[in-house]
């Protein structure tokens, strides 16, 4: 059981410092503005574009896993899975189908690809990252009614996505009070304790 309480303003706070951080401010907004000029997921070079933005932003360390998943095929994959017309309907399914063609566990980046195109593109909430940061302190917000065993057992994306939303629920901060709040909490999560 945690010791912390959040609030929206916890989250609006954690999303502000990121935002106003001379560093990851930037990089956020960079993020944004590639995607935004290069929306769609079609051509292997657009793809591969914004993998790169994305892996060298966000530390997802794609390199790690060279000798198994090449860039080019990576944006070949995204360019197959119907990205576009998924992301923007918010089909959480599709992080864990790039992971399944990708034949690597490449949580943080396709949670980070899907997330990013979600919010930027379509100023939907639908998807969670999942990365280091989340992994090893995700169990300080747990509740007792929420506890972090309740995704983790056997991990899937749609699970943690779930659990998610259910533990911001949990703390009164609903999508309908919060529409961006996978956001905010990951932000919250992520600067507190990177």
């Amino acid at each position: 059981m945690n010791n912390i309480v959040l609030a929206s303003k916890d989250l609006h706070e954690g999303h502000n410092d990121v935002l106003s951080d001379n560093k990851y401010g930037k990089e956020y907004r960079l993020i944004e503005d590639v995607l935004k000029k290069y929306p769609n997921n079609k051509t292997i070079e657009d793809v591969a574009c914004k993998i790169a933005v994305i892996d060298f932003t966000n530390s997802t360390n794609l390199r790690l896993y060279k000798n198994k998943i090449n860039l080019y095929t990576l944006a070949e994959i995204i360019t197959k899975v119907d990205f576009d017309a998924r992301v923007a309907k918010g089909d959480v399914s599709l992080v864990s189908d790039i992971i399944k063609e990708c034949h690597v566990k490449l949580y943080s980046f396709a949670s980070k690809y899907c997330c990013y195109h979600n919010t930027f593109l379509y100023n939907r909430d639908d998807y969670s990252i999942y990365d280091s940061v989340v992994k090893k302190h995700l169990h300080e917000y747990a509740t007792e009614k929420l506890p972090a065993s309740k995704w983790r057992k056997n991990f899937n994306y749609e699970t943690f996505n779930q659990y998610i939303g259910d533990l911001l629920d949990e703390y009164g901060i609903t999508a309908a009070t919060e529409p961006q709040r996978r956001r905010l909490f990951d932000h919250y999560v992520w600067y507190k304790n990177k």
